[in-house]
């Protein structure tokens, strides 16, 4: 599947979770040196850039739930079939001695159903 954040890609996906029966999606993605022509870090900066401080799901009383978010906006999520409206948490990454060649970090999001 082919995802896309607020327009955004990641280089490499290494899994996928969801979405769940609450709206959360958790891709682990990795970035190298290569894929970017440049410092791996500058994707993680990217993501960032997109992320929201805060993020507010509230499921509905007739099913479904809301997103509200304070501090960045509502993104347009794709996986290649299915589209929704949600937002992007802050890039949860794993720090290395190989950080500088490959970078692996999470993306959280969360969508309304």
């Amino acid at each position: 599947m082919e995802w896309t954040i607020g327009g955004l890609k990641p280089s490499h996906i290494i899994s996928v979770e969801g979405p769940d029966a609450n709206g959360r999606i958790t891709l682990k993605c990795a970035v190298s040196r290569e894929d970017v022509d440049d410092d791996p870090w500058v994707e993680v900066d990217a993501w960032n850039e997109i992320a929201s401080k805060q993020i507010t799901n509230t499921k509905l009383v007739n099913g479904g739930n809301i997103i509200q978010v304070a501090g960045g906006e509502l993104l347009d999520v794709s996986d290649g079939e299915n589209s929704w409206t949600g937002a992007l948490h802050y890039v949860t990454r794993v720090i290395d001695k190989f950080s500088g060649e490959l970078l692996e970090y999470t993306l959280k999001v969360e969508v309304e159903l």
